[in-house]
């Protein structure tokens, strides 16, 4: 950080602070703009279940975001267990990743005020489509650090982004595993390219140490949690593969998919791309130059998130690359001749599309399935809990009927916290542990029927899962389970004999189980 604030006068100290606390104000104010349950709460209780002790992989089956989760357990120890404390967590990464915007921008030689620019841009557009903690956000945002340093590591000859480098996309990987593990390939290609171009591996002993370190801890970290070895690499390597092989083998090209739906980002991308073409077919040793790397690796960067979207199929987030393509345009054709329309043309870019996907997915919440509910009829969730005060409250299936949703979510919680027997709870609401005070020993994080939060039936890892639910549920010795709708038992009782549990209705979207001689 030492490097980043020297020479910088006061006039340039007041942009920075500037976009620190916007970007952090930015995402606050939105991720409190309603609620879709399945991905507003997906790290809010097991933050708080980390925080009373429970470990994931061993207590709860996570296919990505264990490292969200000790963030945001840290962040409920040190702000309290409230829905403010979860989206500053957020709130912080958008005002981290804005300023390393800037300071990136402003390495590559932009002049500070267009690094403010194309930073606040970067603001809006970053994590404010989630507002919340994410995975997918989590991975790329890390891995846009890691980008970053790389960046500075060739740029300022500088050995601790070197060290960075690894630990930044650890924490990527582990917040979920694509679309880190895309540019972990690429960025090792370019760093290969790199060496062999300048016959420099000066980064490979302050990789490898680095590298060498974080699997240490974390080999450590599991013999001391107890988790066990073979149950992790199914959760979050061998699971989540056969996801992803599945997904690249049914992958269908289409116009709209790969082209249009990115036509911005890919419009912000061709004057680096023309200029590269120019100057490697005008200068014979472009190619093994700086700024080439740094393109180069800008480029690929955008590629593997495009393949990231492309492949999950998910809300499109990754409008953020727009004023980071940009700014390196802009960077680039500073000192090219007649380049003023070409700068103009950036601007006008980035804020249109500031402005058209602010509107969408900030003003509509879209990547929260928000885009067609009325937010004036949204409350505060203050009136279910006050852990969750100042979520303005609006779901997409209630959307009509808030008041509706609020006496049935109280109605749950009480008569939840009124069993005193060991209870399981199965919800997309996943603040009931948290609001409650108690694990309630959710077993997923996820609850979906697609088989990718956890195993289904033809999955080969179906009897590894089946057997890992029974052996949690008779360790904690569970003899109670409630739904929440639109869970429903299905969702766990495969792993028991019929006719071994009870069913009870409580109301409208609780249901109860009692167990008799399941396990």
């Amino acid at each position: 950080m030492k490097f980043f604030f020297n020479n910088i006068s006061v006039h340039e100290k007041i942009l920075i602070f500037i976009i620190f606390l916007g970007a952090f104000f930015i995402n606050y104010h939105y991720a409190s703009k309603g609620v879709f349950p399945i991905d507003s709460f997906a790290f809010f209780d097991s933050g708080f279940r980390i925080l009373i002790g429970s470990i994931p992989f061993k207590d709860y089956w996570t296919i990505s975001g264990p490292a969200i989760d000790y963030l945001q357990s840290l962040f409920f120890l040190i702000f309290g267990v409230s829905w403010s404390s979860y989206i500053i967590h957020s709130s912080l990464i958008n005002s981290i990743l804005a300023l390393a915007t800037f300071f990136f921008l402003k390495n590559i030689g932009l002049n500070k005020y267009y690094c403010f620019f194309y930073s606040a841009c970067f603001a809006f557009l970053a994590y404010p489509s989630a507002g919340v903690p994410f995975p997918d956000h989590h991975s790329a945002f890390f891995s846009l650090l890691a980008v970053y340093s790389f960046i500075y590591s060739i740029n300022n000859n500088k050995k601790v982004y070197w060290v960075l480098l690894p630990l930044f996309f650890f924490l990527a990987f582990f917040s979920k595993q694509t679309p880190a593990t895309y540019i972990i390939i690429a960025l090792t290609m370019i760093l290969i390219l790199y060496s062999i171009a300048k016959k420099d591996f000066s980064w490979f002993i302050p990789i490898s140490i680095s590298t060498s370190l974080i699997i240490i801890l974390l080999i450590i970290f599991l013999i001391y949690q107890e988790i066990d070895f073979n149950l992790f690499l199914t959760q979050y390597f061998y699971f989540p593969q056969s996801i992803g092989g599945t997904r690249i083998k049914n992958l269908d090209f289409s116009v709209n998919g790969f082209i249009l739906n990115f036509k911005f980002i890919y419009l912000a991308s061709l004057p680096i791309i023309y200029l590269c073409l120019k100057n490697i077919i005008q200068k014979k040793n472009f190619a093994k130059t700086n700024k080439f790397f740094i393109n180069l690796t800008i480029l690929l960067l955008t590629l593997s998130l495009i393949f990231h979207q492309v492949l999950t199929k998910n809300q499109i987030f990754i409008f953020f690359l727009i004023p980071i393509l940009a700014g390196v345009s802009h960077s680039n054709f500073t000192k090219e001749k007649n380049s003023k329309l070409l700068i103009y043309f950036l601007i006008s870019l980035c804020i249109f599309t500031s402005i058209k996907y602010h509107l969408r997915f900030n003003e509509n919440r879209k990547f929260m399935e928000l885009a067609n509910v009325n937010f004036n009829l949204s409350k505060d969730a203050k009136h279910i809990d006050k852990k969750i005060n100042g979520l303005k409250w609006i779901n997409p299936v209630f959307h009509k009927s808030v008041e509706k949703e609020f006496l049935l979510l109280k109605d749950s919680l009480a008569y939840v916290k009124a069993d005193h027997e060991n209870v399981m709870l199965l919800t997309h609401y996943n603040f009931f542990s948290a609001v409650l005070n108690t694990d309630l020993l959710s077993p997923n994080r996820w609850y979906t029927n697609d088989g990718i939060s956890y195993p289904l039936e033809n999955s080969e890892y179906y009897l590894k899962y089946k057997e890992y639910l029974k052996n949690l549920i008779s360790k904690k010795n569970v003899n109670v389970i409630y739904t929440v709708k639109p869970i429903e038992i299905e969702a766990i009782s495969f792993a028991f004999e019929k006719d071994c549990m009870e069913e009870f209705k409580i109301n409208e979207i609780l249901h109860q189980y009692k167990l008799h001689n399941c396990y």
